[in-house]
C-alpha cells in the first residue's frame, strides 16, 4: 500500500467523527452487498497496493488441500483472460504461486515488467494455458547418436 494512502487510513481511524461516519456507512445496505463482492473487494485492494494487503486480509493461509482438485501447479505460467473488473490485466502472463482452498482461486505473480511481482488472486475460469511451440528437431540422427525413437499414441478418453 502507498504510504500515502496508509497515513491517510490511520488518521481517519484516530478521528472520532470519522468512525462515526464510518459506522454508518456500513449499516448501508447498498454498502453491505459491496463488502460481500469478492472481485470488488479484490479490486479494491489491488487499486490500494495489491497482493501484501490482500494476501493479509483474504488470503491467511495459502495451502493446497489434498482434497482440493488443483488444475494448475506452482510454477506453472499461463495468461489472464476474461477479467471483468481489472481489463489491464487481461493477455498478461502470470506465475500460480499458490492456491486459496477457502477462496476457490489461484494467487498468481505477474511476470511482465508493468505488473511485476505484484500479486491476485483469480478464478480458474481466468486462466489460460500457454501453448509454447517446440523448436523443431533436426530429422536427420548424427552418425554419433542412436535413431530418434518412434513416436508413442496415448490413447484419450
Amino acid at each position: 500500500m502507498n504510504p500515502g494512502s496508509m497515513e491517510g487510513m490511520f488518521n481517519m481511524m484516530n478521528n472520532p467523527d470519522s468512525m462515526k461516519q464510518m459506522e454508518q456507512m456500513m449499516k448501508n445496505p447498498e454498502i453491505q452487498k459491496l463488502i460481500q463482492n469478492e472481485d470488488f473487494m479484490e479490486s479494491m485492494m489491488n487499486m490500494m497496493g495489491g497482493g501484501d494487503i490482500s494476501d493479509k486480509m483474504f488470503n491467511p493461509q495459502n495451502s493446497s488441500d489434498e482434497n482440493t482438485n488443483i488444475k494448475y501447479e506452482v510454477g506453472h505460467e499461463l495468461k489472464l483472460t476474461g477479467l471483468k473488473t481489472e481489463l489491464n490485466y487481461n493477455d498478461q502472463i502470470v506465475k500460480v504461486v499458490g492456491y486459496n482452498t477457502s477462496k476457490q482461486r489461484y494467487e498468481v505473480e505477474f511476470l511482465n515488467e508493468e505488473f511485476e511481482g505484484k500479486h491476485i488472486l483469480v478464478k480458474e475460469t481466468n486462466l489460460y494455458e500457454i501453448v509454447r511451440e517446440l523448436e523443431p528437431k533436426s530429422r536427420t540422427p548424427s552418425p554419433s547418436s542412436p535413431p530418434p525413437p518412434s513416436p508413442s499414441i496415448d490413447e484419450v478418453n
